[in-house]
């Protein structure tokens, strides 16, 4: 017959597992803070950039705190489109300053960028995309 005997487990137990997930997520974030910092070296070195943000005000710019990338407003490379804010209510200090402007194109059917970097042809180009529902 088997023993019904329960152990009581050591009220430290759970500690270990739970210093393991905070040293993951302390090295996952260091990552991409290393990783922001190496992608900003190689866009200094990259004369010429054209970084923009898609909805930002007329004459707006920001640095994002990141990348230290420096953005302007998107308006001297597109002339169609309406610039918007999102609803106040999706708006937190959390929200990344990309997140809380938007382009959107209620008429037409070709919507398209107009980018002339000073190099010209055969370069290459970094485009960063980011969206939220």
């Amino acid at each position: 017959m088997k023993s019904n005997s329960t152990k009581s487990q050591p009220p430290w137990l759970p500690m270990p597992f739970f210093l393991v997930f905070c040293l993951h997520v302390i090295h996952t974030e260091s990552r991409v803070s290393a990783t922001a910092a190496a992608v900003r070296r190689k866009l200094d070195d990259i004369a010429g950039s054209i970084d923009i943000d898609c909805g930002l005000p007329t004459d707006a710019t920001y640095t994002d705190p990141i990348t230290e990338i420096p953005y302007i407003a998107d308006d001297a490379y597109i002339t169609t489109g309406v610039n918007s804010e999102i609803s106040s209510i999706h708006i937190s200090d959390d929200l990344p300053v990309p997140l809380r402007t938007l382009r959107s194109f209620p008429e037409g059917d070709r919507n398209c960028y107009s980018m002339r970097p000073p190099e010209g042809r055969d370069k290459i180009y970094l485009i960063r995309f980011e969206s939220f529902n």
